[in-house]
């Protein structure tokens, strides 16, 4: 990334988080993260892993790892998916011709 780019958008950027990333990018990040972790943490770190400054109250927290958790693979439906969209719909639908008369004025 061009540097005059690369200022422009990390002085606009309060919270920084990244997941494990390429050589070019640890560089470029290093700076952002160090003395806690250097390039080498950001590019070498394992799934579900990740790093990140927090913006707080205008101030930016010092870095910290942190870990998500795995994406749910084994999730099966409850079976309400029909019940929500029931709900939402008589809660917020409306017969189609008269919602149009409503828009149209």
């Amino acid at each position: 990334m061009d540097e005059r780019l690369s200022k422009a958008i990390f002085g606009n950027v309060g919270t920084i988080i990244t997941f494990p990333i390429g050589a070019e990018n640890g560089e470029s990040l290093e700076k952002h993260f160090y003395p806690e972790f250097n390039r080498q943490d950001l590019i070498n770190h394992g799934k579900h892993h990740l790093y990140l400054t927090l913006a707080i109250d205008s101030k930016t927290s010092n870095p910290f790892s942190a870990i998500t958790l795995p994406p749910f693979y084994n999730f099966k439906p409850q079976g309400n998916e029909e019940k929500v969209i029931a709900a939402s719909r008589s809660k917020y639908a409306g017969k189609r011709k008269e919602i149009e008369r409503e828009i149209e004025g």
